[in-house]
This record gives structure tokens, C-alpha cells and sequence, in this order.
């Protein structure tokens, strides 16, 4: 019996709730309607927005990369580490202050929106505009949002075009230092030569006797010899480092010992003629320390200029390099405001507001009834009840 109650106190109390609505489905359809009327006034009078995409892919080499890539482990992609920095630098705030400047964004009405923008408050709106996703496939998208196609496309371009100049590899660090001491060489190169040029003039160079100008020649070629022999020993080192086969490593020891074998024979001779030039008038002395530096300076500017070449063959096979896929191209279907959703979104929220107004309304009405019945109750009183009950 007390289910039953329930249930029908249940079905009435839905009742209750219902019987407003379905009383003023014409005010809800009226207020829906113009809910509606106003999301798509509303749509029309926003700004349109445009989104234009570019895609990188990262390029991954042999080495460490191939193995974890045939790894069975969660998280092992070779393109991972690359991938993140990339992403990093592209959401930097120099990536954006550099587009901010190369495209003047500032006084860009398009992006300023008519309103005076400091570089700070630009980077800001910048960062809220452009969107940086890693893909699963060692792609990378880059979305630009703007009020102009062609501004979304040239700011997504420009990003694209100055990620080169962020991107700072192994092989470009050590190009960059390579290239610094190549112009420092340069120039004592330059010094030292001039100043044996005013030497010879000063003095009379022919004087020096062909034994002592054959000893010179000679301490010249052993101290070009011995810097050549530190630079392919300082290189295979550096392989025996990062080699991990057992052939290679014991390649690289039988060359090492070699090398270390002739480096100790160069430099016996070297002191050998060392002793020998002590012994020589002052000119001559002179005139040899000269030209050993000017032949040693010689001999790093040749192995720096090579060592530096092949640094920058070497960066278009490095860990990290990336590819251009898909550049940039204008859209002229805008991405927002979209009228039929707000349109829809509209007309939901004024039925909701409706519906919730005329529950409001049933609930003040019903309690109004509820209090008129009880007030009348309380009007007839037990004792006039009585007699008419007698009667």
C-alpha cells in the first residue's frame, strides 16, 4: 500500500511539473525562437576566423634512433627527444617575438584588432593563436588562428622559415666554435705573415745560409706534422667514445697506438733541430721562429677549414633535422563563429530560461492555491461544522 502511495504521489508530482510546461508551450516555442534569432545575430555580427596549418616532419638517422625504435618498450620512438625540442622551440617566446617583428604584427589590424599592442601583450595574443601538436608519426602541425587567411598562412610560413635559425644541432655548435677559431687563425695568420714580410725587408733574409734555411723548412713540416698527428688523435678518441662495437673499438686502439707512436718519433726530431737552431746567429734564430709560426698557423687554417666543411655536411644527417611537408596555404572557409551552432546554442538557452521561468511561475501559483485552501479551511469553524453535520 505504501509503494502504491509513492508511486502515485510520484506520478502526480511529475504531473505537476509537466502540466505548466505543456500549458505554455507557446511562450516556450516564442522565447526558443527568439533565442535562436538572437545566437544567429550574434554570429553575424563576431569576426570571422580563419586557420591555416603547416606540417614538419622530423628526420630521424641510424645510430642510437634505429635502436630505439626496435626496442619493445613504451615511449622508446627514436623521434621523441627531437620531436619535444622542435616543439619547444616553436612555442617559445623568441619563436614568437621573432614573427612578431619579421611580419610587424603590431600594426597588424588583423591581429591587433585596432588596438595599441607592446611586445609583451603581442607574445601573449600570439601564444593564443597559434597552436604547436606532436604527432604520433614524427609530424608536426602547425595551426595558426587569424581574421586573414593570407595573415594566418604568412605568420604559420614565417615560423616555419625561422625554425632553422633556432635550431642549434651538435654539428652546428661545434661549426659555430670551428668558425670563430677560423677567423681568430685568420687574422694571426695575416699578423704573422706581415710581420715576417717586414722582417725580410729589414734584413737581409738571403744571408741566412742554405743549411740553416733547410733546418727551418724542416721544424716547419714537423710542426705541421705533429698538429695534424694531435688532430687525428683528438678524432679518434672521440669515435672510442661513442663507439659501441667491439670491432671498431679495437680498430681505434691499434690506430691510436700508432699515431701515438708517431708523435713521439716527430717530436724527438723536432727537439733535435730545436738544439741545432740554438746555435745560430740572432737573425737567423729569428727569421726561423717567424716562419715556424707563420707554417703552424698555416697548417690550422688548413684543418680548421676542414674540420668546419665537414661540420656542416655533417648537420644534414644529424639526429633532429627535419623536413618541411606541407607549407601554409590560405583558407577561405572560416573555422568561426559557426552560425548553426550558435543558432542551436541559442534556441536551448532560451527553452531553458523559458522553462525554468514557467516552473518558477507554477511552483508560485500552486503555493498561492495552497495557502488560499488552508486559509479557507481555517474559516469554518468546528462549531458551525457540527450543527450542519446534526442537520
Amino acid at each position: 500500500m505504501e509503494a502504491r502511495v509513492n508511486h502515485t504521489d510520484d506520478e502526480v508530482y511529475l504531473q505537476d511539473i509537466l502540466a505548466p510546461l505543456f500549458a505554455q508551450w507557446k511562450l516556450l516555442l516564442v522565447v526558443m525562437l527568439i533565442g535562436s534569432i538572437a545566437g544567429f545575430c550574434v554570429s553575424k555580427c563576431l569576426k570571422k576566423t580563419y586557420e591555416s596549418t603547416a606540417t614538419i616532419f622530423v628526420q630521424q638517422s641510424g645510430g642510437l634512433s634505429s635502436l630505439m625504435k626496435s626496442m619493445p618498450i613504451a615511449g622508446a620512438s627514436g623521434s621523441g627527444d627531437s620531436n619535444s625540442y622542435l616543439v619547444t622551440l616553436l612555442k617559445s617566446n623568441t619563436m614568437a617575438r621573432n614573427t612578431i617583428t619579421r611580419l610587424d604584427l603590431c600594426k597588424q589590424p588583423d591581429f591587433s584588432e585596432g588596438k595599441p599592442l607592446d611586445m609583451e601583450k603581442a607574445v601573449r595574443q600570439f601564444k593564443g593563436t597559434v597552436r604547436v601538436k606532436d604527432g604520433k608519426s614524427g609530424n608536426i602541425d602547425i595551426s595558426v588562428k587569424a581574421h586573414n587567411p593570407y595573415l594566418a598562412a604568412r605568420i604559420a610560413n614565417t615560423m616555419l622559415d625561422g625554425l632553422g635559425s633556432l635550431v642549434v644541432t651538435a654539428s652546428k655548435r661545434k661549426a659555430d666554435f670551428i668558425d670563430d677559431r677560423l677567423k681568430e687563425t685568420t687574422q694571426d695568420l695575416d699578423n704573422a705573415e706581415e710581420r715576417l714580410m717586414r722582417f725580410c725587408e729589414k734584413n737581409d733574409a738571403t744571408a741566412i745560409d742554405d743549411v740553416t734555411k733547410t733546418m727551418i723548412g724542416q721544424l716547419s713540416s714537423l710542426d705541421a706534422q705533429l698538429l695534424q698527428i694531435d688532430a687525428d688523435l683528438e678524432g679518434i678518441r672521440s669515435q672510442q667514445e661513442n663507439a659501441g662495437e667491439l670491432e671498431s673499438l679495437v680498430e681505434g686502439e691499434v690506430h691510436r697506438k700508432s699515431l701515438e707512436s708517431s708523435r713521439d718519433f716527430v717530436v724527438k726530431k723536432r727537439e733535435e733541430l730545436r738544439n741545432k737552431l740554438e746555435h745560430v746567429p740572432s737573425v737567423a734564430a729569428k727569421y726561423a721562429r717567424l716562419q715556424r709560426k707563420v707554417a703552424v698557423l698555416s697548417k690550422t687554417f688548413e684543418l680548421l677549414t676542414e674540420q668546419y666543411q665537414l661540420a656542416r655536411i655533417t648537420q644534414k644527417g644529424e639526429d633532429g633535422d627535419y623536413q618541411i611537408v606541407d607549407r601554409a596555404v590560405p583558407q577561405l572557409k572560416k573555422v568561426s563563429p559557426r552560425g548553426s551552432m550558435n543558432t542551436a546554442l541559442g534556441g536551448i538557452l532560451g527553452l531553458f530560461i523559458a522553462v525554468v521561468v514557467v516552473s518558477i511561475r507554477a511552483g508560485r501559483n500552486s503555493r498561492s492555491t495552497t495557502r488560499r485552501a488552508l486559509s479557507y479551511a481555517h474559516q469554518v469553524s468546528p462549531d458551525t461544522a457540527e450543527p450542519a453535520r446534526r442537520g
